[in-house]
């Protein structure tokens, strides 16, 4: 274990295997190396997560997120300072989420609010079974985050 960039390098955990081994299996995760990252995160009702990209220790070009317990839309914006965002993706709870190419680039992140309402701007919302005017109430979610980062 030689940190390099920062970086201690180690295995996941025996008990991420079987999820990691899923998701890639399953295709979801596409033909490129699979993840050797994973975040864990818990938000309670109401907490955000400021607009960001993924670092330069990300090799991308993309993340997977398994989302657990509450519904949460995530905003992408084409800068960190933008009002108004130019899309969103609602994230169901028990959904897997796979975002890649030009939707990995953009900045995302998530409001601080109790509530979500979808608008026009849900990409997704035919699929999730919500009409604009909704009115998801957050709860208590986990967010599993499985990334590739960049080797040594």
């Amino acid at each position: 274990r030689q940190a390099s960039r920062g970086v201690v390098a180690e295995g996941l955990p025996d008990w991420l295997a079987p999820l990691v081994h899923a998701l890639v299996e399953s295709g979801a995760w596409g033909d490129v190396r699979p993840p050797n990252h994973i975040l864990i995160n818990v938000f309670r009702p109401g907490a955000g997560l400021v607009p960001h990209t993924d670092g330069p220790l990300y090799a991308g070009p993309r993340v997977a997120t398994l989302s657990l317990g509450s519904d949460v839309l995530l905003r992408q914006l084409h800068q960190p300072a933008a009002a108004e965002h130019e899309v969103s993706l609602l994230l169901r709870r028990r959904s897997l989420n796979v975002i890649s190419g030009e939707a990995y680039a953009r900045w995302h992140g998530i409001s601080e609010s109790a509530t979500d309402q979808i608008d026009e701007r849900v990409a997704n919302a035919a699929v999730a079974g919500v009409a604009v005017g909704d009115i998801v109430t957050r709860g208590d979610r986990v967010s599993i985050v499985f990334v590739r980062k960049l080797d040594g």
